[in-house]
């Protein structure tokens, strides 16, 4: 399972369409809709996600990672899906299957002009873009501290710094490597 993760306007949604083409994976179909509206129980969907195990599937966000992200800024709180002790267990699911990640987080000012010029409807979010680019940032930077070999794997994707065939490349490494190995 490859998660690609980040904020409003760091290029998320291009970098799944095209890793999805170039590799040949699958899009899980998402839990909330583009205005973080969740379009289905995200304890039900979390629950078959982590079910499923890990697959050669792409994810466009993942709801243990974006929820607690998002939801601060949003509202509309599934308080059940905030338990700690669900939360936690989840969690230590997820990491379990070894995913891999992928953190879209371009420079700040860049997050911030496309929130603020792009094509799609950031009015929710345009207030508090700054702020989920910080939350980000901090989840990355514990996702990179906590990755070895042995457990997930963690890139830092910046569409206008990084050598998208070097990541490319790693992906499909990591993909056999892991199938291979589940088999």
């Amino acid at each position: 399972m490859i998660i690609v993760e980040g904020p409003d306007g760091s290029g998320k949604s291009t970098l799944v369409k095209s890793l999805a083409a170039d590799l040949k994976l699958h899009i899980q179909e998402k839990a909330v809709d583009d205005h973080g509206v969740p379009m289905r129980n995200l304890m039900d969907w979390t629950d078959l996600q982590l079910a499923r195990g890990f697959r050669p599937v792409i994810y466009d966000r993942f709801n243990l990672i974006s929820d607690p992200i998002y939801r601060p800024f949003l509202g509309k709180w599934n308080p059940e899906m905030y338990d700690p002790v669900w939360m936690s267990t989840r969690m230590l699911q997820f990491y379990r299957l070894r995913p891999i990640l992928i953190y879209c987080l371009p420079e700040r000012a860049m997050v911030m002009y496309n929130v603020a010029h792009g094509e799609d409807d950031n009015s929710a979010v345009a207030p508090f873009a700054d702020q989920l680019w910080y939350a980000y940032s901090a989840r990355m930077a514990v996702d990179l501290a906590t990755a070895t070999p042995q457990a997930h794997a963690v890139f830092h994707h910046d569409y206008e710094r990084s050598q998208y065939s070097n990541l490319t490349s790693s992906l499909r490494f990591l993909l056999k490597r892991r199938l291979d190995a589940d088999r």
